[in-house]
């Protein structure tokens, strides 16, 4: 019974938290991206891929992603993969 009235005190605790502030925004944005696969001998793949944020309604580059990563397959159900990522965050610098 005390876990159940703890579980109900929990539950009815958590409906009334807020992590984050809501805030509505009357603006459209795109987040597009390429990937190209590269399969080379022996399991392996090298793997590139970009994305693009826009923001303002579409007016301005928000941020530049670049992954670069290499992929190896152990078999059917596991694979193993290394990535390394070029993040250029435009908001951040206030341009």
């Amino acid at each position: 019974m005390p876990r159940v009235l703890l579980f109900c005190l929990l539950l009815g605790c958590a409906f009334q938290l807020q992590a984050q502030q809501l805030v509505k925004t009357f603006d459209s944005g795109l987040w597009t991206g390429l990937k190209i696969d590269y399969k080379l001998k022996n399991n392996f793949k090298l793997v590139f891929m970009q994305d693009l944020r826009l923001s303002d309604n579409f007016s301005k580059l928000n941020k530049v992603n670049t992954d670069l990563g290499v992929q190896y397959k152990i078999n059917k159900n596991f694979k193993l993969a290394t990535n390394i990522r070029y993040s250029y965050n435009l908001r951040k610098l206030n341009l």
